[in-house]
């Protein structure tokens, strides 16, 4: 009957989930395969809405739980063997089960009892089936495993031989019949101590639960990921409050406003060869247009500022003398750890059990607290350490010596040595986490944010070349950190390159200065305006489609 109430519930379910149990009811143990893990992906992400495609749900049905069923004809396995290419099993022989009463079998270790246990797990129901092997002794590929199986079906008078091989279906018959051993017996006790199966559709459902279970998991670490990709910047470089730079800034983030769709995107990106004639026609004729000129030093400079605040950043946590105050939180964590597990084996040396003080030994201890802090609504520095208080973790009012022994813990949890390590182990932690959070863009990325500051001069263009190295290195030395933190071997670094921050506040300067210049001598020429706008939302729209690939995943992670 639980099986009738399995699949009157997954009928009120929405499709992925009456397609998910069908592929749990498919596989032995209800283990989903990697094919099937990857098939629910798909159908959980159609449902958000993730992909256009309607993938095909097949819900799960009566013929899937291959349960017993009252209006089917039951049938008795009557004998397995004569197996061939079945491990050692000897070819020959034949093990019968009685038709009536109870069959015993015993044998030494190694006697073949196993074997013929996975051969009725595959042919008949069960919640795990192992796969059959071949002689590992014989040489060469091993054939699929043979066996003939005899069963008496209901209203039958003889057994029915048919000869089974590994990899087809067994007879429907016996494949209602169910077996257990301690790998898919699944007992649990009640409350009254009496011991039962677990029924498979409930093992069904828990199988589901827990690849659900996964599925969440795996979809938070996919979050975490696409959240670390949304904190890089878009492109930069277009013209101010034009059109591209409107669309850029609804797949901000905190954007309020609608997102653009793929095709808007790709429409605004896309130029006709007129589009490109006219704008090679504009450059030329504006190439030394103080207002061009002007703008371009301008974006050239913001880039510049961009840069130079994470150089700054850079420069303070991964500095020479930051790295050396982080060598000395990890080395004053370390040795207040090893005070505090010295003082530990000290004052619990007598305990019965090992461990006291130690890292797991601390963390039921805070638990405790915590648990404490629930229930009273205070945050306890102590656990209740007098004789007829309740223990916090087995709940029984405490012995003098039990009261005694929580004494001794909360004096150590409180003393100066553990004090001590907790303040520096979280002040390692700190400051590990703030070089972890660095970020340091490729030096792909800095060449092509600084374009149009290289195209200024040959000394601006090897000026790129050194700021893109600078933040080659840098990451480099901050993965050099986070490595040796996860292993605590630090050992030599990378080191930084020569700071760039003065030479980054030096060039942006001088570049609003030169378009000061420029400003002055375009005021008096306002009879081109109109080509420049033409020429700007040209270039704007050419170089869209130049980032193309990097707006539309950004649109894709949002």
């Amino acid at each position: 009957m639980a099986e009738v109430g399995l699949l009157e519930w997954a009928d009120k379910q929405p499709d992925w989930i009456r397609d998910a149990l069908r592929r749990h009811a498919a596989r032995p143990g209800f283990n989903l395969e990697q094919e099937d893990k990857a098939g629910v992906t798909a159908r959980v992400r159609h449902v958000g809405g993730f992909t256009a495609d309607l993938p095909e749900c097949s819900p799960l049905s009566a013929e899937h739980l291959r349960a017993n069923s009252s209006n089917e004809p039951r049938a008795v396995l009557c004998s397995l063997g004569p197996v061939k290419h079945l491990n050692r099993l000897a070819e020959e022989q034949q093990l019968r089960f009685a038709t009536d009463g109870i069959t015993i079998i015993y044998g030494d270790n190694g006697s073949g009892k196993s074997g013929y246990c996975r051969i009725a797990k595959k042919l008949c129901r069960s919640l795990t089936a192992d796969d059959l092997l071949g002689n590992v002794f014989e040489i060469g590929t091993k054939p699929p495993a043979e066996v003939l199986v005899r069963f008496l079906e209901e209203g039958a008078t003889e057994p029915t031989p048919i000869t089974w091989k590994d990899g087809t279906l067994p007879p429907a018959s016996i494949a209602r019949i169910s077996v257990f051993d301690s790998a898919n017996a699944r007992l649990y006790v009640d409350k009254q101590n009496r011991i039962g199966f677990l029924p498979a559709a409930i093992a069904l459902l828990e199988s589901h639960g827990r690849h659900r279970t996964e599925l969440e998991a795996d979809f938070r670490e996919e979050i975490k990921a696409i959240e670390k990709n949304l904190k890089t910047p878009l492109p930069s470089g277009y013209t101010a409050a034009g059109a591209v730079v409107k669309l850029l800034a609804r797949l901000e983030i905190k954007s309020k406003d609608v997102m653009p769709s793929a095709a808007e995107i790709k429409n605004l990106a896309a130029l006709s060869e007129q589009d490109m004639a006219d704008l090679a026609g504009l450059e030329q004729a504006l190439a030394s247009d103080p207002s061009t000129m002007a703008t371009k030093r301008r974006r050239a400079k913001a880039a510049l500022e961009k840069l130079l605040t994470a150089s700054e950043q850079i420069d303070a946590a991964l500095s020479a003398a930051a790295l050396e105050i982080y060598r000395n939180l990890y080395a004053t964590a370390d040795s207040t750890a090893q005070a505090a597990q010295l003082a530990a084996s000290g004052a619990f040396a007598t305990m019965p059990l090992s461990g006291v003080g130690l890292s797991p030994w601390r963390y039921m201890f805070d638990h405790a607290r915590a648990y404490l802090a629930s229930v009273t609504g205070i945050d306890h520095q102590h656990l209740p350490d007098q004789e007829g208080d309740r223990c916090m973790l087995c709940q029984e009012p405490m012995t003098a010596d039990a009261a005694g022994r929580i004494q001794s813990f909360n004096d150590f949890v409180t003393g100066a040595a553990n004090k001590a390590a907790q303040v520096a182990s979280i002040a390692h932690e700190e400051a590990l986490r703030q070089i972890k959070g660095l970020t340091i863009a490729t030096g792909e990325a800095v060449e092509a944010a600084l374009g149009e500051f290289g195209d200024l001069s040959a000394a601006r263009k090897a000026m790129v070349a050194l700021i893109s190295a600078y933040y080659v290195e840098a990451g480099k030395r901050r993965d050099a950190i986070v490595v040796a933190a996860a292993l605590s071997e630090y050992a030599a670094f990378p080191q930084l390159a020569a700071p760039v921050a003065s030479k980054l506040r030096t060039e942006a300067e001088a570049l609003e200065a030169e378009a000061l210049t420029d400003d002055k001598a375009a005021a008096d020429d306002g009879n081109r305006a109109t080509d420049r706008a033409r020429r700007d939302t040209l270039k704007d729209r050419k170089k869209l489609g130049d980032d193309l690939t990097i707006v539309l995943a950004r649109l894709a992670n949002l």
